[in-house]
């Protein structure tokens, strides 16, 4: 994307004819424009010294533009020396933040001297570093939620439910700068149904998600709400994101005498990050279904369908 702006120009002569350098300030320009590449790796950033003038001839043009990183020192400065024109940069975003450029521009001007126009920091163009896609995920915390009885919260469990529960996972990116570089990353997951022998049951269901997540901390949720089923899950920092991978209803999903004591549902699942649609991680997840007891000892034992998961890299 690039951002063309007109910079607010500043003329100083070097000589003492302050009016002529008025005169000529309506008809010079300085531009800037910064526009980061397609992969979102690299800054491009230029400045631009338009002479419109008809009553005053200008030349020996010297343009040095400077970007100023998120730390307040220049990540990149170059000058060129000419008879007019256009100077362009470029650098590596070093990391998130706000990236500033502007450009002087000295010159030559046939009324009054030696002339300098800048485009000030008060006045240039800004471009907010975007975050890094990971290049991999590896899962790095699991938090389990089982199926049971007396959790934290019973309203977010047994026995409101009978068919559940699976695991959250903290996903990790692999990254070549720092973590923070990452937040912000948008990342996609695709699953579709890879295998089943459980009877009856809609698999698609079973195997759906297609989220899009945000790689950044999460506060997590704590055991009395409802939405973490009775469990806590702590928060995580810089570079995840958590990736739930639940399975909860309100009925017995293998109550019938005909269906098997356990069965298995896998899910091929592949992450993208966005919007370069860059494979980052693929992955199966096996969820295993087996027909128990929750609430032992009688009399609050109940049969229920007990839901395990595991995800391994592919």
């Amino acid at each position: 994307m690039s951002k063309r702006t007109l910079a607010l120009v500043i003329l100083i002569p070097v000589s003492a004819l302050v009016a002529r350098a008025q005169m000529s300030a309506g008809c010079i320009s300085v531009y800037n424009d910064a526009w980061t590449s397609d992969d979102q790796s690299t800054l491009y950033a230029s400045s631009d010294t338009v002479d419109n003038c008809i009553e005053c001839s200008h030349g020996n043009f010297s343009i040095t533009i400077t970007v100023i990183g998120p730390s307040g020192t220049p990540a990149a400065r170059q000058t060129f020396a000419g008879s007019s024109g256009e100077l362009g940069v470029n650098t590596s975003f070093a990391g998130p933040g706000t990236y500033t450029v502007y450009g002087v521009d000295q010159f030559f001007c046939s009324c009054a001297g030696r002339m300098v126009g800048a485009s000030g920091p008060t006045a240039s163009t800004q471009v907010q570093a975007p975050p890094v896609c990971p290049v991999g995920l590896i899962p790095a915390s699991w938090v389990q939620f089982p199926l049971a009885a007396n959790t934290p919260n019973p309203a977010g469990n047994w026995p409101t439910y009978w068919t559940g529960m699976g695991a959250v996972v903290d996903m990790i990116g692999i990254f070549s700068g720092f973590p923070p570089s990452l937040d912000g990353a948008k990342v996609q997951e695709v699953i579709i149904p890879y295998f089943t022998d459980c009877p009856r049951l809609n698999w698609n269901t079973m195997c759906g998600g297609n989220s899009l997540f945000t790689v950044g901390p999460d506060p997590g949720v704590a055991a009395a709400d409802p939405t973490s089923y009775g469990y806590y899950v702590p928060p995580i920092g810089d570079g995840g994101f958590y990736d739930w991978h639940i399975m909860a209803d309100h009925s017995d999903w293998l109550q019938q005498p005909s269906d098997p004591q356990s069965c298995t549902v896998q899910c091929d699942q592949t992450y993208y990050c966005t919007p370069s649609w860059n494979q980052i991680g693929s992955f199966m997840i096996t969820k295993t279904l087996t027909h128990s007891f929750v609430g032992i000892p009688a009399p609050n034992a109940g049969p229920a369908t007990i839901v395990s998961v595991t995800k391994t890299s592919q």
